[in-house]
């Protein structure tokens, strides 16, 4: 009996130092970007989530952390501000206002760590400084540093591998290239992109260089020099990279549009051809809010701007690697952009389609589910579209044939994509039925300022109340988001066919 225990004991003891392995571990450490240079935040993963120790938070940002010991918690404080956080809910109070946070406050190895999310959602609504947390890349960023996201595109084509580099917000960019690498160096304090990684083709790595600034592209064998073409745009840079394949004849050129395309050999008698334009070649996502102007904000603190954001960046990685389209978001930080600068980003982008990404609000908690808007076709609006007709115009066009141009006024831009907005609007609703959350008439008509000036097919999308608890708990979820940006997705296929078969 003696022995039966002594080994079941050392079963328990055994299995609690797995647990605790599995409970505490360290994780990828955050790097803190300034105006004073680069900082390591250690992070330690805790249950699955990452944790922050506040005596290196104390260091870094300057805060007061003090034990509470009757409240059983911490109080922060910082020029005047208080935060306080408690052991037994994920919950921090902000000078009073409920901020919720992934996990509660927890104490390890005599020190007290939070959610790295307390950064962002806690401390930046006190700080003096700008404080941004990317997860993804690692990056804390303080102050203002100019730290543009950077996403890769690369194609292998027969001849030749091509290479898009997209760096959002627009920012200058220079390059160096010899026979084996090319270095870009951006005018900027660092990059966020996932970075080293490996490439296709005649591209073997891509990396960030020696200073945080410069991006490294290693490249196999080559005939001849590759060649780069930087464009400056309204919302982001593009740097187009060609790579030739040893023993090619000739090295071609390829456009950003074209990378995702395969070559087009043109016939070997006939007239002069003309291909057709893709059908939807640039996309603009308007992630709601933004900056001041947080939008809706639900009982446990989740806020509009945040959620629109998360969803914007997921849909558009996935659409930029699933489909070769260009995607453009009118903010990739956050910042307030106005009503007109929306649409007017997306027209000066020349883009296909604009899709306005929202989260709705309401006195009464019982209003739940998603709503998809189109502009309402008032008689202001119909005169307007009239109008267009009336006044459009043709231009010749190489090779024969002629282009009709509309000739209207920037405020009712979307009069004559009213018709292709409300079919992507049935689209979205059908793309989203028993994926979230519906109204019952879920797709609605609005004389919506941002819509108005969009020259292309536009819609806006409410994907839930976050002022109805249950599904503000489900808006904020991985699982929410993820099932969403599918839907999104979706909707822009089968409205590319829409288009497309339509042409």
């Amino acid at each position: 009996m003696i022995h039966r225990f002594c080994l079941v004991a050392l079963v328990l003891v055994l299995a609690g130092l797995a647990s605790y392995a599995q409970v505490n571990s360290p994780s990828r450490p955050l790097t803190l970007l300034s105006s004073q240079g680069r900082q390591v935040l250690p992070t330690t993963l805790i249950n699955g989530q990452e944790f922050v120790s506040l005596n290196n938070l104390a260091k870094l940002f300057a805060i007061t952390v003090r034990e509470d010991s009757l409240a059983g918690g911490i109080t922060v404080s910082y020029q005047g501000n208080t935060i306080l956080l408690s052991v037994e809910q994920p919950l921090a109070s902000v000078n009073g206002r409920l901020v919720t946070l992934p996990a509660p406050l927890t104490h390890l190895e005599n020190q007290a760590f939070v959610p790295i999310e307390f950064l962002s959602r806690a401390l930046a609504t006190v700080y003096d400084s700008k404080i941004e947390l990317r997860t993804t890349s690692r990056l804390l960023l303080l102050g203002q540093v100019n730290v543009p996201r950077l996403t890769v595109t690369l194609q292998e084509q027969d001849s030749f591998t091509g290479l898009i580099l997209e760096l959002t917000p627009s920012i200058s960019v220079s390059a160096t290239t010899d026979a084996s690498t090319i270095t870009l160096t951006v005018e900027a304090d660092g990059i966020d992109a996932e970075l080293p990684m490996v490439g296709e083709g005649l591209v073997e790595t891509l990396g960030l260089g020696n200073q945080p600034n410069t991006i490294v592209i290693d490249l196999q064998s080559v005939a001849g020099l590759p060649t780069t073409n930087i464009t400056d745009g309204a919302l982001s840079t593009l740097v187009t990279i060609n790579v030739p394949l040893a023993n090619a004849s000739s090295t071609p050129s390829i456009t950003p549009e074209q990378i995702s395309q395969e070559p087009i050999t043109p016939p070997s008698t006939s007239p002069i051809s003309i291909t057709s334009r893709a059908v939807l070649q640039t996309i603009v996502l308007d992630p709601g809010h933004g900056g001041e102007d947080i939008g809706a904000m639900g009982t446990r603190g989740t806020l509009e701007k945040q959620i629109t954001l998360d969803i914007a960046r997921r849909l558009k990685a996935m659409v930029e690697s699933r489909l070769g389209i260009r995607v453009l978001l009118t903010r990739n930080e956050d910042r307030n952009v106005n009503l007109d600068e929306r649409a007017a980003m997306a027209n000066h982008s020349k883009a296909d389609l604009f899709l306005s990404i929202h989260a709705n609000a309401s006195l009464s908690p019982e209003l739940a589910g998603a709503e998809i808007f189109y502009l309402a076709i008032d008689r202001e609006v119909e005169e307007a579209r009239k109008t267009a007709v009336a006044l459009s115009t043709s231009l010749p066009v190489v090779g024969g044939g002629s282009r009709s141009i509309d000739i209207i006024g920037w405020d009712m831009a979307q009069a004559s994509h009213v018709e292709n907005s409300a079919v992507l609007a049935g689209i979205l609703e059908t793309s989203l039925q028993g994926q979230i959350p519906l109204q019952p008439s879920a797709v609605k008509q609005a004389p919506l300022r941002v819509l108005v000036g969009a020259n292309m097919p536009a819609v806006l999308i409410e994907i839930g109340y976050l002022t109805n608890p249950t599904q503000e708990e489900l808006v904020s979820s991985s699982g929410f988001q993820a099932s969403v940006t599918q839907a999104l997705f979706s909707s822009i296929l089968r409205f590319r066919q829409f288009l497309e078969d339509n042409q």
